[in-house]
């Protein structure tokens, strides 16, 4: 009797370790302040067919997402080749976008000509003096 109180306790610590395990891997899964990323893709996520083939090197195209559309600007996260870079695709028309990439977490702005979109983690409160586009796309137009 005494070795099948030891096993179920040893069972039921088994069962919480592993229950915590999962539930801390899943916490830090959904920290990196890009979840947009993460999410399934559309067909809205594809990036322009009217980009440059030179535009898309250093892009991982699957990974493309569309977060806001601004103005006559479609905006779209993508990850970039290499480790945590992030890019943001300003695509207006064939003749007028920009891609411009920084590293995860870092911060990085990309001119236009409605303003500076600013790519930040969606952890990050947005100062006042800009306007939120998406929870990861702020613009300023000063």
């Amino acid at each position: 009797m005494p070795g099948t109180i030891v096993r179920r306790i040893r069972t039921a610590g088994t069962c919480i370790a592993v229950l915590l395990s999962a539930i801390a891997l899943s916490s830090c899964a959904s920290t990196s302040g890009y979840e947009v990323l993460n999410a399934e893709a559309g067909s809205e996520d594809l990036l322009p067919a009217g980009l440059p083939d030179y535009t898309l090197d250093g892009l991982d195209l699957d990974s493309a997402r569309q977060v806001a559309t601004h103005g006559e600007n479609d905006l779209s996260l993508v990850r970039g080749t290499k480790p945590d870079q992030l890019c943001l695709v300003v695509y207006t028309d064939e003749t007028e976008w920009s891609t411009t990439c920084g590293m995860e977490g870092a911060g990085f702005s990309v001119g236009a000509s409605t303003g500076s979109y600013h790519v930040v983690s969606s952890h990050a409160p947005p100062p006042d003096d800009v306007t939120v586009i998406s929870e990861n796309i702020w613009l300023r137009t000063d």
